[in-house]
């Protein structure tokens, strides 16, 4: 038999259980939609991360595209412009320093017409200034022997066709003044002559 205090507690049990129950769902019922949130929360970031590594994937072809359209560009470049005029061209207007090569290879261009010239320089074209081609004239050691600057201007002009190539060349003897001549830019004095051989080479 059930004593008076053992009666008591099951009332107590049975009267506060119907309360925890209730209690418990509410918070179960909460808890499912809060696991329904996260759930729903999941499902969308791997729809955008789907979304993202498709996005990427399409960027990856696109960029292998570009740097293949960049080669064949460039290639086709290599048979007009040295490889400083292209890399002039890549970094814009930022300054150049221009090699020997890209000097001998731009006199030809200018000594056809200076005008043209000047005009493509003005459109931006990768050429050094006529300041610096000058320059670099100025620089040629004329003392006798083999001029090495003349062969880089003459093999800028090996692809040029049969016709271009047609040239007269002109020779002769001069009679000068027998002194002494000072040279500035070898900082030389050249012995007195009587004679000097000179010539030029002219083309159309």
């Amino acid at each position: 038999m059930l004593d008076v205090k053992s009666c008591s507690t099951l009332r107590f049990i049975l009267i506060i259980c119907p309360l925890c129950r209730d209690d418990l769902k509410k918070e179960n019922k909460l808890l499912k939609e809060v696991k329904n949130q996260h759930v729903a929360v999941i499902d969308a970031l791997e729809n955008a991360n789907a979304i993202q590594k498709q996005e990427i994937d399409r960027l990856k072809e696109r960029l292998t595209e570009s740097n293949v359209e960049l080669m064949n560009l460039e290639k086709e470049l290599q048979s007009i412009f040295t490889k400083g005029q292209i890399l002039k061209l890549k970094k814009g207007f930022k300054r150049r320093v221009w090699t020997e090569e890209d000097i001998a290879e731009s006199i030809p261009l200018y000594s056809a017409s200076p005008k043209l010239y000047k005009l493509l320089y003005r459109k931006k074209f990768p050429l050094p200034s006529v300041r610096t081609l000058q320059r670099w004239a100025n620089k040629i050691d004329c003392s006798r022997g083999i001029l090495k600057p003349v062969f880089k201007i003459l093999a800028a002009s090996a692809e040029l066709n049969e016709l271009d190539k047609l040239c007269v060349l002109f020779f002769d003897e001069m009679k000068v003044r027998k002194t002494y001549c000072y040279d500035k830019s070898s900082d030389t004095t050249l012995p007195p002559v009587s004679y000097v051989q000179v010539a030029m080479l002219r083309g159309d």
